[in-house]
């Protein structure tokens, strides 16, 4: 599992700055791949890195994407997918920063 792309939402920040929380919200992207082939049978978690709070989850798309969009871009995060079909063990992507 890799991420592919990461980009800030547009607009976020002039948002959350009138808003005054100072925040950025950024996005986490990616693609689930087994052997460079799209692997769609597969959950991914998202978790926060500082206590392994689990975030949230999302059923990997048929084209193989994943995206958490909304969160906090001065977190770091580490996701885990598992093959729903339970024929590979579980892949970790660790130390993400959502941009």
């Amino acid at each position: 599992m890799k991420p592919v792309k990461s980009s800030p939402r547009k607009g976020s920040k002039i948002f959350l700055s009138y808003l005054g929380t100072g925040k950025q919200i950024g996005d986490i992207e990616g693609f689930v791949k087994f052997d460079n082939k799209i692997y769609p049978n597969s959950i991914v978690y998202l978790f926060q890195r500082s206590d392994a709070k689990p975030i949230i989850w999302c059923k990997v798309k048929p084209d193989g994407s994943y995206a958490f969009v909304g969160l906090n871009a001065d977190v770091n995060y580490f996701t885990t997918a598992f093959d729903l079909k339970k024929q590979y063990v579980a892949v970790s992507q660790d130390n993400l920063y959502p941009k």
